[in-house]
């Protein structure tokens, strides 16, 4: 990508209120997820601080794409709208099934919670997760989320939330 466009993406998704989680798509295929709006960029370089305290660096040349984490559909006056509301809740079971299948993958891979208060969970380190009854408790680079099972609607893959 270059300079000019990697730039005025990075801003616009930067600057969105409330901010939405994205995903860089590289050259090469990996996806970097930003969950908070806290990345220095300039000149067509771009830098962070991951999950795990490391100072991340994207050169524009490496990027293919910007891909917002949340789904959305337009309402009948044109509005973009959050469509998670018109899904089903996960049941106890499924929640734990599917959250110890996500944290146990081999190579772990970033996955997002969506609950039906509208929050986007981004889970990009699995020893950040506890999972206790019918709930989890995650420690992000600046908050601590309670997940309640009855909560949420969805469990997927970044990869997954990215194509959609």
């Amino acid at each position: 990508m270059n300079i000019d466009p990697f730039q005025d993406e990075l801003r616009l998704l930067l600057r969105a209120r409330p901010f939405v989680p994205f995903a860089i798509v590289m050259t090469d295929d990996r996806i970097i997820v930003i969950d908070e709006p806290a990345v220095a960029f300039n000149g067509g370089a771009a830098s962070f601080i991951d999950s795990h305290g490391d100072i991340q660096f994207i050169q524009c040349e490496q990027v293919q794409d910007f891909k917002p984490l949340v789904s959305t559909s337009h309402g009948e006056n044109g509005s973009s709208e959050t469509s998670i509301h018109a899904r089903r809740r996960m049941t106890v079971t499924q929640f734990e099934q599917k959250m110890r299948a996500f944290l146990r993958q081999e190579p772990f891979e970033p996955f997002v919670v969506q609950t039906n208060r509208d929050d986007l969970i981004v889970i990009d380190n699995p020893q950040a997760v506890a999972l206790a009854a019918g709930g989890a408790g995650y420690i992000g680079p600046t908050e601590i989320k309670f997940i309640e099972s009855d909560d949420v609607i969805e469990i997927r893959s970044v990869k997954e939330q990215i194509a959609t």
